[in-house]
């Protein structure tokens, strides 16, 4: 080496194994590097997308995938478009090809309407032509921005409002005539005064401005009324005070006025009162005169119902006399008839029925309002009920053609009440049903027992021993759900026009409900026009094996009484002027209960375990002419009260008319199969029937009374004897 020639250490080149060494370091770190971007990709609450040139999703990380409900492999190597179609042609589509298009950055809101969210969308360009999307769900963020824009758009509505309100307000205060209105400042100083305030109190505009709201008050208020600044604190407290009480007029009259007091606030701050006032001084007129109106007609009905359910003999017996007497005129006691005096007798003894049925129905309404109806409470059968009830309207049934169904089945039940009135409950139920079912149409009876459905009343409450029902449901006309009240009113039914085709007083219902209350029970109705009515009589329910064989609680037997030794008709010589009064008010009795004795002695009949044969038969065969017999028995005790001891004496062994009627009767019940037992039972049932309308009568001192009684026994026995007799003759013959 030559002397200062330089030396150089030579640089070696790197060896395969140092490159490959280096490769992978900067893999490595690049890999770390992309697991750091990848980490803060995937855990920003952003949704990220990557895009391609041509569209293509390189990169979606988890939030894209749920927000889309899909995952991010399902999303990669597919078109935007593709997955997005609805942003086809969209701002998205705009604002994403102005990115790659401008090299620039944007950001903006899209409403996606399908999912019904918006979006806050970043979009950057990237290296390779493509480029990088940052969105978020700012759907609540812009309701809730909708939501202050709509709340300031009606807190400057209400403003409007308000506003023009106040105006309105103002403008009514002064021009309204019929009331007092005015306005007031929050310490009750008069601040504006209209109109119709300066007309009721006869104050001006200028003299009531600036005046305290006392100057309104007799005396400045009472402790009766209230004062103003009672009445002015209440309203503050609790927004308006509402009330009547007395005010004062110009000149010092008082007068009466129905008075809204009222709050005016603004921002919550109270800035005044509101005063409307009106004058109730013809109101109150008008309600003395209706008051004194209303109690003009109650008394005036009282009175009605008084005098009617008073003269109920007065009004019964003329027609039972002519009932009685028609019945005479077809039996040839006046002689024989032609075939025209039949049919006038017929027509006669048909329309005084009918007649009859109406006035009976009045005079039960009557004694119900007087308060004068009565009826019993004890333990019956609602077999023997029903099937009485049927018999009475199985002629009416068959003459429309309507079928009638006992479905009420064998299982005994019973309830507490009045046998007779829950009987002429179910005549009016059913007499109700036939008469507006169409021919063909049908009605069905069935009972049970269970509770009562409704509303409960304090007139009707629920009884101990749980209910006892009878349903009447018939497929007839029905009635609408609006006139379902009216069927309850007296003198009403449902539609004018259905009186005018099928009849009826309409008192039934009335009458049929009020019974039921008084018997502890209830009357209820379900219908619809064109499928029929549903009538059920609820009653409190009773043990079967409380009610004797006559279909009530049993009664002690009745002997029969056999014509006595010891002449009753001796007694009759010495009747005093009492005694013929007392027998001539027994008398008019005897004829004004006669429907009501022979329905209690036929229903009694027909349940009475002595009298097998009267079971199933109609009222007309088991009465035959008995009120016929009954109007002459009571005319008897008329003429003997009159006449004293030569009457008596005539009438010792009975009139003709009891004669001819015991005779028939006899015979009638021959032909029926009857045994002469069940003929002693049904004259002691009608005995003690007679005896009980009697002492109902009360009219009479006791011992016309008793008079009355061991003659009516006296002629019984004779017509029982005379019945029985040819009773025997026609069996044996």
């Amino acid at each position: 080496m030559a002397p200062h020639e330089s030396r150089s250490t030579p640089i070696s080149e790197p060896d395969d194994d140092e490159r490959e060494r280096h490769d992978e370091r900067r893999a490595a770190n690049r890999r770390d590097i992309d697991r750091r971007v990848t980490a803060v990709i995937e855990g920003m609450s952003d949704a990220f997308l990557a895009l391609d040139a041509e569209w293509r999703i390189t990169y979606a990380n988890r939030e894209v995938a749920r927000l889309n409900g899909v995952t991010s492999a399902q999303l990669v190597g597919r078109v935007h478009w593709d997955v997005w179609p609805e942003t086809v042609g969209s701002e998205v589509e705009r604002q994403y090809r102005r990115v790659v298009a401008e090299r620039v950055p944007v950001q903006f809101e899209h409403y996606y309407e399908d999912a019904d969210v918006w979006h806050d969308i970043r979009a950057y360009p990237a290296d390779d032509g493509g480029l990088a999307v940052f969105y978020r769900d700012v759907s609540a963020q812009k309701r809730l921005e909708g939501e202050r824009v709509e709340r300031v758009r009606e807190v400057a509505d209400a403003h409007e409002r308000a506003l023009a309100a106040e105006v309105q307000f103002r403008l009514l205060v002064e021009r309204v005539r019929d009331y007092a209105v005015f306005l007031l400042d929050p310490d009750g100083i008069v601040t504006q005064w209209g109109q119709g305030a300066e007309r009721i109190t006869g104050w001006t505009a200028g003299q009531a401005i600036g005046e305290h709201l006392r100057f309104l008050y007799p005396d400045g208020g009472s402790a009766e009324d209230g004062t103003p600044a009672e009445h002015l604190a209440h309203a503050a407290a609790h927004g308006e005070y509402i009330g009547e009480g007395m005010r004062v007029r110009r000149g010092g009259a008082a007068f009466p006025a129905r008075v809204v007091l009222t709050a005016l606030r603004r921002g919550g701050q109270l800035v005044g009162f509101s005063n409307i006032a009106q004058d109730l001084t013809g109101e109150r007129e008008r309600e003395a005169a209706l008051s004194h109106a209303m109690a003009a007609a109650e008394a005036a009905n009282t009175a009605k119902s008084q005098f009617l359910a008073n003269t109920s003999h007065e009004i019964r017996t003329p027609l039972n006399a002519v009932i009685g007497y028609a019945e005479l005129l077809a039996l040839g006691m006046g002689g024989a008839l032609t075939d025209q005096a039949r049919r006038y007798v017929e027509r006669i003894q048909a329309t005084s029925r009918h007649l009859l049925g109406i006035v009976n129905d009045v005079l039960d309404l009557a004694k119900i309002e007087a308060g004068q109806m009565h009826t019993a409470r004890e333990p019956g059968l609602v077999a023997p009920a029903i099937a009485a009830a049927l018999q009475i309207v199985e002629e009416q049934a068959r003459a429309r053609a309507v079928a009638v169904t006992n479905a009420c089945g064998r299982e005994p039940r019973a309830f507490f009440g009045d046998n007779e009135r829950v009987r002429q409950i179910l005549v009016n139920l059913l007499s109700n049903a036939v008469r507006f079912t169409e021919a063909g149409g049908r009605v069905t009876v069935t009972c049970g027992s269970g509770p009562r459905p409704g509303a409960r009343t304090p007139a009707v409450p629920e009884p101990a021993t749980g209910w006892t029902f009878i349903k009447v449901e018939d497929t007839g006309i029905g009635i609408a759900s609006e006139q379902l009240d009216k069927v309850w009113e007296a003198f009403e039914q449902a539609d004018a026009s259905r009186t005018r085709k099928f009849g009826g007083s309409g008192l039934g219902l009335t009458i049929s409900r009020h019974l039921a209350r008084l018997m502890g029970g209830e009357i209820t109705v379900r219908s619809e026009p064109g499928l029929g009515s549903s009538f059920v009589l609820w009653l409190p329910a009773a043990d079967p094996a409380e009610v004797g064989p006559g279909g009530s609680t049993a009664p002690e037997p009745v002997p029969s009484v056999a014509v006595a030794e010891t002449d009753p008709m001796a007694a009759l010589s010495d009747v005093t002027p009492t005694d013929a009064a007392g027998l001539a008010h027994i008398s008019e009795a005897l004829v004004s209960e006669t429907e009501r004795i022979l329905a209690t002695y036929a229903a009694r009949l027909r349940a009475d375990l002595g009298t097998p044969h009267a079971h199933g038969q109609a009222d007309a065969q088991l009465e035959d002419h008995g009120s016929t017999f009954l109007v002459d028995v009571a005319q008897c005790l008329l003429v003997i009260g009159q006449d004293g001891p030569e009457a008596a004496e005539m009438l010792r062994d009975g009139s003709a008319i009891q004669h001819l009627i015991a005779a028939r009767h006899g015979a009638q019940r021959a032909r029926l199969g009857w045994q002469e037992s069940e003929m002693r039972r049904e004259y002691a049932i009608l005995r003690e029937e007679i005896h009980a309308a009697v002492r109902r009568s009360r009219r009479a001192e006791a011992t016309a009374e008793e008079r009355a009684i061991e003659v009516i026994n006296h002629m019984l026995a004779r017509a029982e004897e005379e019945s029985i007799t040819i009773l025997r003759v026609t069996t044996a013959g």
